[in-house]
């Protein structure tokens, strides 16, 4: 077993990561414990306004996060059969 366990003081987390075309988020992950406290809209806050994050893709499936984004302002600009591909 590991001597620290880190994941369960971890809330959130986003990843961030410059393409050629500009600043995507990779990934955004809040701790089921601290869902629906407004981590996820900070982070992405600190993504968009901080990083100049413009970028993102969403599974189709995970409804939840296509909907935060929206209501952040995310537009979609190209999809698949699976993800959504989205610009601020």
């Amino acid at each position: 077993t590991p001597l620290i366990d880190c994941s369960s003081n971890l809330k959130a987390i986003i990843n961030c990561e410059n393409k050629e075309e500009g600043i995507w988020i990779q990934g955004l992950e809040v701790n089921s414990a601290y869902r629906n406290k407004s981590l996820g809209k900070q982070l992405l806050n600190i993504a968009c306004k901080s990083l100049k994050a413009k970028y993102l893709s969403v599974n189709k499936k995970n409804t939840i996060a296509k909907a935060m984004y929206d209501n952040y302002g995310f537009k979609v600009y190209k999809e698949t059969e699976s993800m959504y591909f989205m610009k601020l």
